[in-house]
C-alpha cells in the first residue's frame, strides 16, 4: 500500500472519531497556589500590593476557601461535580517551619484531605509546584522523598479516592 494512500485513510478514519471524542464536556475542577501554612497565625492578606514571603494562607482563610468549593461545586450547583480535580502546585506555603519535610507533609496531608472529604469518588491529580519539595522552595524533588516525579513514600492510591498509608509497593 502506497503511503499517500495510508496517509488518506488514517485521516478520514481520525475525522470520523475526533468529533465524536470532544462531543462530550469533561467537567473538571482546577485549583492552584494556595500557598497553606496551618502553623500562620496571622490572616492572609488577599489582594497584597506585591510578594510578602509570609502572607500564606492560614486556616481560617483555607476554611472559608473549603467552604466556597462545598457551597458551589457539586450535583444541582453552580458548578456541577466534577469528574475530576487537576491541582496545579504549590499547595505549601512560602515560609517554612524548622522541619522543612513535615512541613509539606502536614500542608499537603491537610489540603488533599479537605478535597477528599468534599468530593470522595473523584480522583485529585496534583502537579507538583516549585514550593513543594520537603527540601526548600524551587528544591529538588529527587532528593527528598520523591523519585520520578511520584512520592517515593510507598503510597498506594485506590481508585475510590483513598490510599493505603502503610502498604508498601512490591
Amino acid at each position: 500500500m502506497k503511503l499517500q494512500t495510508l496517509v488518506s485513510i488514517v485521516l478520514v478514519i481520525f475525522s470520523l472519531l475526533i468529533p465524536q471524542a470532544f462531543s462530550k464536556k469533561i467537567k473538571f475542577l482546577t485549583i492552584s497556589d494556595i500557598h497553606l501554612n496551618h502553623q500562620q497565625t496571622h490572616k492572609m492578606e488577599m489582594a497584597p500590593s506585591g510578594y510578602n514571603a509570609t502572607n500564606d494562607m492560614d486556616n481560617q482563610t483555607f476554611g472559608q476557601l473549603s467552604s466556597l468549593i462545598r457551597r458551589n461545586v457539586g450535583a444541582q450547583k453552580l458548578i456541577s461535580k466534577p469528574e475530576f480535580i487537576l491541582y496545579l502546585g504549590d499547595i505549601v506555603g512560602h515560609k517554612r517551619a524548622s522541619n522543612p519535610t513535615r512541613f509539606v507533609q502536614d500542608n499537603t496531608k491537610k489540603a488533599l484531605a479537605g478535597l477528599q472529604s468534599m468530593f470522595p469518588d473523584t480522583p485529585i491529580i496534583n502537579v507538583f509546584g516549585n514550593n513543594d519539595s520537603f527540601e526548600k522552595n524551587y528544591g529538588a524533588f529527587f532528593s527528598s522523598g520523591f523519585k520520578n516525579g511520584f512520592l517515593s513514600t510507598g503510597i498506594k492510591c485506590h481508585l475510590k479516592g483513598k490510599s493505603d498509608l502503610h502498604t508498601k509497593p512490591k
